[in-house]
Order: C-alpha cells, then structure tokens, then sequence
C-alpha cells in the first residue's frame, strides 16, 4: 500500500490527505502545519520523496468540498466516492477505537506539493 500511495504522490494523482480529527487529537498525533516538511518512504522504508504542506483545514465530514476530495486520488472520481471509501474506513477506524461514525465529525484536510525527489523515485 505505501508503495502505491507513493506512486500516486509521484505520478501528481495525489495532493492532499485527510483523518479523523477527532481520533487524531484523543490519540495525541501531532498534525501537519503548513510549511511543514515531510520525508516518504517506500514499502521497504527507503527515502523516496519531501513533501511540503501547503494548506489544513478542519471541516465537518459533511462539508468537505469535491475540490480536496479529486486531489487526494487514490481513484476518487466524485465528492460521493470519496464519502463512500472515507466513511467506510472513518467507521471502521472509530469502531476499533470505541467510537461511533457520525457526518458531522471532523476531518483533518491537509493539501502538499513535492519539494524534492530522490534518484530512482521509488515507482518499480
């Protein structure tokens, strides 16, 4: 999978990212800042990219827009498949964490570019 995601980021498919915020935050993850810098690494763990975040934003899961839903790619063609693959895993994520999906919970929408890329970029 980080492979394939890696590939998305690479080929320019995939420029934004989201998560629960909420899960996010009672897991005490530390969110991404625009400016902030990131390496990416391959399946195997090997440097391949950095990524720079350019935007965040916290939006009710029923407000986020079809424009951040199109950038982060992973096959996502509309605003209804993004709401489709992202309550599924939202649902599954807060279920395992004692939670419960609701539409109005907050998600964590953060948009990057590419800012270096290693020799060999990491697509084999």
């Amino acid at each position: 999978m980080a492979n394939d995601l890696l590939h998305s980021v690479l080929s320019g498919h995939k420029t934004a990212t989201c998560c629960n915020y909420e899960l996010a935050k009672l897991q005490e993850e530390k969110l991404a800042e625009v400016g902030q810098l990131n390496i990416l690494l391959d399946g195997q763990g090997c440097a391949r990219a950095i990524i720079q975040t350019t935007h965040v934003e916290v939006v009710p899961f029923k407000e986020v827009r079809e424009e951040f839903a199109l950038l982060e790619g992973e096959g996502i063609t509309s605003l209804e498949d993004w709401q489709r693959s992202h309550q599924e895993f939202f649902t599954r994520e807060w279920e395992a964490a004692g939670g419960r999906f609701n539409t109005n919970m907050m998600v964590f929408c953060e948009t990057f570019k590419i800012v270096y890329r290693a020799k060999g970029n990491g697509q084999s």
